[in-house]
């Protein structure tokens, strides 16, 4: 059961006065020898991309609460303002309100009564439109404010752990 030198190993040639069996062995060992270091590589690849992985895990949760901490400052922020301008119109609805009772307790007829009636109800509609545009644009911006920080870290999120996918 010989083998040639042309046919040992596929192609390759086989020293003279090697066995077969020690020619697998050798081949074998050699074998052996490359999955190890390939699998050395790896792990050692693996190992890097997990380090850098936790750290960057690490570093995202970072953000994520300095984000959350400024959306929190951001609605705060709003909620006092907001807070304060309806305080304002309410003091002021008041005031109108009394300032409405003396004129109609002042009116000598009933167009009198009539006319301060109507005013009061127009300047308070008007008010109210205004207030209640004034406080739907403080919403969408405290809306924006506190979503940016939020869409700054996903799209920091994105570029730190989506390119790694995206080869």
């Amino acid at each position: 059961m010989g083998v040639s030198k042309k046919t040992a190993g596929k192609g390759t040639a086989r020293p003279a006065g090697e066995t077969e069996f020690e020619y697998a062995t050798e081949q074998a060992a050699k074998g052996y020898e490359e999955v190890a270091n390939m699998t050395r590589e790896g792990l050692e690849q693996v190992g890097a991309i997990a380090k850098n992985s936790y750290e960057g895990v690490a570093d995202y949760n970072k953000e994520l609460a300095n984000a959350l901490q400024a959306s929190s400052s951001a609605l705060t922020r709003n909620v006092e303002d907001t807070t304060a301008a309806l305080t304002e119109y309410a003091k002021d609805s008041v005031e109108e309100t009394l300032s409405m009772a003396n004129r109609l307790f002042t009116a000598r007829t009933f167009q009198d009564v009539l006319s301060v009636q109507t005013d009061w109800a127009r300047a308070s509609f008007e008010r109210f439109a205004a207030e209640s545009a004034k406080i739907q644009e403080r919403s969408v911006q405290a809306a924006s404010a506190a979503a940016a920080p939020f869409n700054t870290g996903a799209t920091a999120a994105f570029e730190k752990f989506g390119k790694p996918f995206a080869r």
